[in-house]
């Protein structure tokens, strides 16, 4: 469920790259792509009895904006942490030759790929993905303490509230293991991220565990989440093992409920 890396992707979104920064900028382009995207794009049904692969629900033909963006988004993450003298940047096009280049050009256009997501249907986990990884690229570009990195971290936990990540709530059988798994993630990495930002700037947090159902993550990698339809047979949230990221997740969440509590402490009223 991290953001992994590899030079495969890398060379496909500068494929991607190119095409975006020779289309042509008529309105009438814009216009059309919404008129398109808004037919295909919708929710994340789950249909058991349907053999298309979900994947094929977000590429190819029913491409989204949101893959678009976090592709771009992944891509200019990659390339930051090359080193500036790389070959790679006298390949890319005229303007992106420093890593601080296609950061920001990279970022413009994933909080492009957010917009159109934004007009052309509800939000969705998809679209709490991008918004997360674009606010981890504005920290890289502007810094943690920049005010776009406190607006975007707002965004994050506005979407993700907005779409009762923050309850937990009964799912039916038709809803994949994966998709639950994922809602969990992206509510724990968010509430994470928020007590980090507001412990560091000495302001309030957004979102607050006394509000909330903390729903505990499984230690599972991201091969048996995403592997398996259905929970894994035996799986327990205590199962002794090696540790996986959802474990260490798990022990800076209890970590940052105290940070929480110290922050109130901190910030609150102080008595005569």
């Amino acid at each position: 469920m991290g953001i992994s890396y590899t030079g495969q992707s890398t060379t496909f979104g500068c494929k991607l790259w190119t095409k975006f920064w020779t289309m042509p900028r008529q309105i009438s382009l814009i216009m059309q792509s919404q008129r398109r995207y808004g037919t295909i794009l919708g929710g994340l049904p789950h249909q058991p009895r349907v053999q298309l692969p979900r994947s094929g629900r977000c590429s190819g033909e029913n491409l989204r904006w949101e893959v678009v963006g976090l592709l771009l988004v992944h891509t200019g993450a990659e390339l930051s942490d090359m080193p500036g003298w790389h070959s790679i940047f006298s390949r890319l096009p005229r303007g992106l030759h420093t890593r601080a280049q296609v950061m920001q050009k990279m970022l413009q256009l994933g909080n492009a790929c957010t917009a159109f997501s934004k007009e052309c249907g509800p939000r969705n986990e998809l679209v709490a993905c991008l918004m997360y990884v674009c606010m981890l690229m504005t920290e890289r570009a502007v810094g943690d303490s920049s005010s776009e990195a406190w607006h975007n971290m707002g965004l994050v936990c506005d979407t993700v509230i907005t779409m009762g990540l923050h309850q937990q709530k009964k799912v039916d059988t038709d809803t994949p293991f994966f998709l639950r798994e994922l809602r969990k993630w992206l509510f724990i990495l968010a509430y994470n991220h928020d007590k980090f930002l507001a412990e560091f700037l000495g302001r309030p947090s957004r979102i607050s565990y006394r509000h909330c159902s903390i729903q505990e993550l499984l230690p599972l990698g991201d091969q048996e989440i995403c592997g398996s339809e259905r929970t894994p047979a035996g799986v327990s949230a205590n199962e002794p093992g090696h540790p996986t990221r959802s474990t260490w997740r798990k022990a800076f969440y209890s970590l940052t409920k105290i940070g929480e509590d110290l922050l109130e402490l901190t910030l609150g009223e102080k008595a005569d």
